[in-house]
């Protein structure tokens, strides 16, 4: 039987990650599988467990790659590929035991040119319990979720559909359109012109709402945690660029997209930067400038407004636009102003010395957790939910127990709402089950976390 799905998996100095992340390749419930390893010649033992495996595992093969470049490895291994399908990964994740046999046996059925599935983001909290949070492509329009469209007519798909490794795309559609990547050098989103030439090319494509790749956000070596990464993304943009103008039948929709990307992007990188503390090199302040040009342009054509970016993003560009200097210290303001807020929060728990409850169970209240472990804080007693149905279960290693019974049996607790909508109902719910207010604080996510 033929190879059904080629899997290319890239690599460099990754000895750390990649054993979890073969182990789901070499385990897929999907047999008929080749792997292709493009290694970039590590020298942290990388290419050893590589080819331990190849020695159990004869679906696996490794190729070299001489550039040091994300695109040109993709690139490699797409051209020497031998499937129906190609599916991609990087070698710091890991993916569902049956995510290719599930993304093939849709593909095969309705004969896609791609289909794609969620991603779960995840961080380790220690070493015993991971974060995990699913991030779901569609948030607005859930009515694309598992129906057969042309995404060319979507073109508002390309913002949260970020990333090329949680599908699986057909190798005759990708030869038919001559679909690669763009091989600047290292490690930087060279996905996002990949991600633009196949929705934009694709006439039979697929999303479906579950979670089948597990993305790791704590590689501290990841391209999104370097300043370098602000000055390839630019970059990138400007390949995008010329694709699209290439094209005749680009709309005013598929502007709207890119350059909302791309504003969102600056403001991501940016914001990532400040949070762990570095200064953007001469090389990234000067890009800069090429960016806001390219945020003027839009503004002037008309395909950038308070509609498409948000009323905030707007601004934020607008402000960029008008002083760099000036979009770069409200950015430092509001990161600094956020991490000073955790830094007092964990204080303040730390000098109680007492235990913590988390009240809210959902996306917040987790993440709170999260914080509070790697802030070295472990006396968290529960989380408290109104929710009857998740009342008595495990959440990481804590129960999950009823507001007022937590408040009747532990009043001098310390109380954290995690909610970002019902803080005030949760606070007037607390005082009136006799917490004192002094034992009360407050935390909602933001978009600097995680």
């Amino acid at each position: 039987m033929g190879i059904k799905v080629s899997i290319i998996l890239i690599s460099y100095n990754v000895s750390k990650y990649i054993r979890e992340c073969m182990e789901s390749i070499v385990n897929q419930s999907l047999k008929e599988i080749e792997i292709i390893c493009v290694d970039a010649f590590s020298i942290d033992g990388t290419r050893e467990i590589i080819q331990e495996y190849m020695k159990k595992d004869s679906r696996i093969r490794m190729l070299d790659d001489t550039k040091r470049s994300c695109g040109y490895s993709y690139n490699l291994g797409i051209q020497n590929a031998k499937g129906e399908y190609i599916g991609f990964l990087e070698t710091d994740d890991f993916v569902r035991l049956d995510m290719f046999e599930r993304l093939y046996s849709l593909a095969n059925k309705y004969k896609l040119d791609y289909v794609k599935a969620n991603h779960i983001p995840f961080i380790n909290i220690d070493e015993n319990y991971r974060y995990y949070e699913e991030e779901r492509i569609f948030l607005q329009k859930e009515e694309l979720y598992n129906t057969v469209i042309e995404p060319f007519h979507y073109p508002e798909i390309i913002g949260p559909d970020h990333c090329m490794w949680n599908g699986i795309y057909s190798a005759k559609f990708l030869n038919d359109n001559s679909i690669l990547l763009n091989e600047t050098k290292g490690p930087s989103y060279q996905d996002h012109g990949f991600q633009w030439q196949t929705i934009c090319s694709a006439k039979n494509a697929m999303y479906i709402d579950e979670g089948l790749y597990y993305y790791r956000k704590d590689n501290e070596s990841a391209s999104m945690k370097k300043p370098s990464g602000l000055v390839k993304d630019f970059y990138e943009y400007m390949f995008i660029k010329r694709y699209l103008l290439e094209r005749k039948d680009i709309t005013r929709e598929h502007w709207w997209a890119y350059f909302g990307k791309m504003i969102w992007s600056v403001h991501t990188w940016c914001t990532n930067l400040l949070v762990l503390g570095k200064e953007l090199p001469a090389e990234a302040n000067s890009i800069l400038n090429e960016y806001i040009k390219e945020f003027e342009e839009g503004l002037i054509k008309g395909y950038i407004s308070p509609s498409k970016l948000g009323f905030d993003l707007y601004c934020e560009a607008l402000t960029a636009i008008k002083s760099k200097e000036l979009y770069l210290m409200n950015l430092y303001e509001r990161v600094h102003n956020f991490l000073f807020y955790q830094e007092c929060l964990v204080k303040w728990i730390k000098e109680r010395k007492t235990h913590t409850v988390i009240i809210g169970a959902g996306r917040c209240g987790k993440r709170l957790y999260t914080v509070l472990k790697r802030n070295g804080i472990n006396m968290i007693y529960a989380f408290g939910d109104n929710n009857v149905k998740l009342q008595g279960q495990i959440l990481f290693d804590k129960e999950i127990v009823s507001i007022e019974k937590l408040c009747s049996e532990h009043p001098d607790f310390l109380y954290i709402i995690a909610n970002n909508t019902d803080y005030m109902d949760l606070l007037r719910q607390l005082k009136e089950n006799r917490i004192a207010e002094n034992n009360i604080q407050y935390y909602r996510i933001t978009e600097m976390e995680f």
